[in-house]
């Protein structure tokens, strides 16, 4: 049952297009998050949720309503914000209360409900501290526990975590989710943060520039960018990016440029360029783990040279940034690999995580199929082929 519905959403802010034209829908019980740089619109998008922004124009719809004209106390959503929101000169007791008493919240025993919530959220001794004796993290469940009392059909959710250290961020994330798999309310969240994006969606939303580029769970959405946008911004380190000529060999379509060649996978029903596409330019896109340096008597089979300029050890992994043909390539090597800068490496690709990007940035072709495209994968990949320019 979808939830909440968004049609060709749009915020003008003067001349200023904040919001572009959304069109959305949220499952009953879906966790979906907002992620994106900074001014792309998704915390507009959020606000105009909550009624704290108008539409332009569009409509929105909870379950089933179209909201565009009510107020937010008529919505049934409630928002935790960035900043907390708490009043300081009231215990975390009354600021869970606070508007129960207004005559829009039917709770007959307040204080039973507030020690439910402290209980799940974990602050029943917090109670009667005010926030100046709270953390940053108790200051958070408080929030939590207030729009939790008002039992709304839709929680919003702004930068929840971002005031938070390192640490504490990665509970909340744990606590959130346990949370949300017991309530199993309807939740829309928004973060610049990926990984809070990645661990906590069961969809993410990819924002920019007030359009929405992408929408899918985040494995899907982290292994089949539908746009070079969405490769770069999502994964850390992001995706490699190079510039490619498109040219036909006759066997195989080859991206090329200066310092490698490489023939792609050919995928029975795959989207390969053709046609207008051979003899053009376009992105070959492959991640940093997705890329090996190969050693030994491996190196004695087809590979790309590239040179060492530095590298960054990781702990669990040894992050090399390296030169090929002019531009940067980073590969996720293992954590002690022995590499050098200065050094001359050589590289070979997993030939089922190669991705080809248009000139207008969108994905015209990924070396495997998504495990539920209905087109399957009974037919294999050949061998991927690599060799340095001659």
């Amino acid at each position: 049952m979808t939830h909440l519905r968004l049609d060709s959403l749009t915020k003008h802010f003067g001349d200023v297009k904040a919001v572009n034209g959304i069109d959305l829908a949220v499952d009953d019980g879906e966790f979906l998050v907002f992620v994106g740089p900074s001014g792309c619109g998704k915390s507009t998008t959020l606000r105009m949720l909550a009624g704290l922004e108008s539409i332009t124009d569009g409509t929105l719809s909870i379950g089933g309503t179209v909201v565009n004209d009510h107020p937010p106390d008529e919505r049934d959503v409630a928002m935790v914000f960035q900043n907390y929101a708490l009043y300081p000169h009231m215990t975390a007791a009354e600021n869970m209360t606070f508007g129960l008493d207004s005559g829009l919240f039917d709770r007959s025993n307040h204080d039973e409900a507030v020690a439910e919530v402290a209980e799940t959220l974990g602050i029943t001794d917090l109670l009667d501290r005010k926030p100046k004796e709270l953390s940053g993290g108790e200051r958070q469940r408080v929030a939590i526990g207030r729009a939790l009392l008002r039992e709304p059909e839709v929680f919003l959710l702004d930068e929840p975590l971002s005031n938070l250290d390192a640490k504490l961020r990665v509970e909340m994330r744990t606590e959130l989710l346990e949370l949300h798999r017991t309530l199993r309310t309807t939740t829309v969240y928004v973060t610049h943060d990926q990984t809070e994006a990645m661990t906590l969606g069961d969809r993410v939303a990819v924002l920019n520039d007030g359009r929405i580029e992408q929408v899918d769970p985040p494995q899907r959405l982290y292994d089949y960018p539908e746009t070079r946008f969405v490769a770069e911004f999502i994964g850390t380190p992001a995706m490699n990016v190079l510039p490619v000529e498109i040219r036909d060999r006759g066997d195989a379509l080859v991206v090329e440029r200066e310092g490698f060649e490489l023939a792609l996978p050919d995928a029975d029903g795959n989207d390969v360029p053709t046609g207008g596409a051979v003899g053009s330019s376009g992105t070959f896109g492959v991640r940093p783990e997705d890329v090996s340096i190969v050693s030994g008597r491996a190196r004695d089979a087809p590979a790309i040279e590239a040179e060492v300029n530095v590298t960054e050890p990781l702990g669990d992994a040894l992050l090399v940034h390296c030169t090929l043909g002019g531009a940067e390539l980073k590969v996720k090597a293992e954590p002690r690999s022995a590499v050098e800068p200065g050094e001359t490496v050589a590289l070979a690709f997993d030939e089922e995580r190669l991705h080809l990007f248009d000139d207008d940035g969108n994905a015209v072709y990924h070396s495997s199929h998504p495990p539920d495209d209905d087109r399957g994968d009974s037919n294999p990949h050949e061998p991927v082929e690599a060799t340095g320019s001659q």
